[in-house]
């Protein structure tokens, strides 16, 4: 939205990415379409000079004290909605129901009916009470939850929650990075995500109508590029291994857990020796573990993993020494919390990674062993995953020889 003077022109993004310029002369909506944003012949710069030609061509005029108390009430009607969009939006409903009059008794029939019942909380209030109770059973995401909702706290926190319209949340959801960037599919995704969940429970506190789609249902996910997380390849994975092994030993349980246990980080540090069942082959993860899930699951150790860390969680005073910090810390929790960091700088000055990315392990793990011929199902279950996100995430051409080699891994 841009203003000056009383005028206003709106910017809306396009599915196909152009952008839609609006405003209204002469009381009629008028549009253009501009190819991009930025730029001295984007959206914005011929917004910025559009919203001066009007506020010069609408000029001045004397009113009433009554009528100018009557402009001020109808502003404070409108809220975070501009006036012209309210009397449009007036003048539409009386049109539609035949007369003011109809309009009237219209509101009537819907209270009567028990809508007029709904919980006017701000989205200010509801916002607090979300994250209140959120951070209790979400631990790991309440970061970025916060930020945005705390964001449209700062753009509309005292607009009633029912009141917030797929027009208002479209245009906050779409707003640009704090880079001055566009956001990309994904990242407007995540965010119209995070509306949603908030809504929906907003809506279970009675604060939007359970018959009617919240704006959060109404907006569109933008169609994000199919991405293949990526992994190590065979041989890289040995020479890491014979790397960690020989010069940052302690990280070694990090490094094999996660390669060929599939586990994913957080998991990893709340991991205890004794969760590990060496007789019956299956390493224990619960559900206070699988923080993210909040599900139990069994994952096969294989070989390889058996070879390389039974003795050093079985008998971990005996390997690293009777009177050693390792073998003490190794009995509560088998991984440290900085191992990555370790791991990764060691491996970047060795010349076998130029970067980290994300849940390189996990991914490996996950697409080696669907290599191996095991099903989407089972693959799904030990690592803790949807069967849907591994079905979308994990298309990649390996061979049946290529996930065997990988959990042959050994020093």
């Amino acid at each position: 939205m841009v203003r000056f003077g009383g005028a206003e022109v709106k910017i809306y993004e396009r599915s196909d990415g152009l952008f839609k310029v609006y405003w209204r002369e002469a009381r009629k909506a008028v549009t253009t379409t501009k190819m991009r944003l930025e730029g001295e012949r984007g959206a914005l710069a011929f917004a910025r000079k559009k919203v001066r030609e009007l506020a010069g061509m609408a000029g001045t005029r004397s009113v009433s004290v009554l009528e100018a108390e009557a402009v001020d009430g109808l502003r404070g009607l409108a809220g975070e909605r501009s006036m012209t969009a309210v009397v449009d939006q007036l003048k539409d409903l009386v049109a539609r129901m035949g007369g003011f009059g109809h309009v009237v008794r219209a509101c009537e029939n819907y209270i009567k009916a028990g809508h007029g019942k709904l919980d006017r909380t701000s989205v200010a209030v509801a916002v607090a009470r979300f994250l209140a109770g959120h951070e209790k059973s979400a631990v790991l995401y309440r970061g970025g939850m916060r930020k945005e909702l705390e964001a449209g706290v700062g753009r509309f926190g005292t607009v009633s929650v029912c009141d917030v319209d797929a027009d208002m949340l479209e245009a906050f959801v779409s707003r640009l990075n704090e880079d001055g960037t566009e956001p990309g599919a994904r990242y407007f995704n995540n965010r119209l995500a995070t509306w949603k969940t908030f809504l929906n429970r907003c809506r279970q506190w009675g604060m939007l109508l359970r018959e009617e789609a919240h704006a959060g249902e109404v907006i569109k996910r933008r169609k994000e590029a199919d991405r293949v997380p990526e992994i190590w390849g065979i041989d890289q994975g040995a020479r890491i291994l014979k790397t960690v092994a020989a010069e940052e030993n302690e990280s070694l349980n990090y490094l094999v857990t996660g390669c060929w246990m599939g586990l994913r980080p957080f998991e990893m540090k709340r991991v205890t020796a004794s969760m590990w069942d060496w007789e019956q082959g299956y390493l224990n993860v619960g559900a206070e573990v699988a923080m993210k899930t909040m599900q139990q699951r069994f994952v096969p150790i294989p070989p390889n993993v058996r070879e390389l860390l039974y003795e050093r969680m079985t008998a971990p005073v005996r390997y690293w020494g009777a009177n050693s910090p390792q073998g003490r810390r190794i009995a509560k929790h088998i991984v440290r919390a900085d191992d990555q960091a370790f791991v990764a700088k060691l491996l970047r000055a060795k010349g076998l990674i130029t970067e980290w990315p994300q849940d390189v392990m996990r991914h490996s793990y996950i697409s080696y062993r669907l290599a191996q011929g095991h099903g989407r199902g089972q693959v799904a279950e030990w690592a803790g995953n949807s069967e849907s996100e591994i079905r979308k995430s994990y298309r990649r051409p390996l061979r049946k020889e290529d996930g065997d080699r990988w959990f042959e891994i050994r020093l």
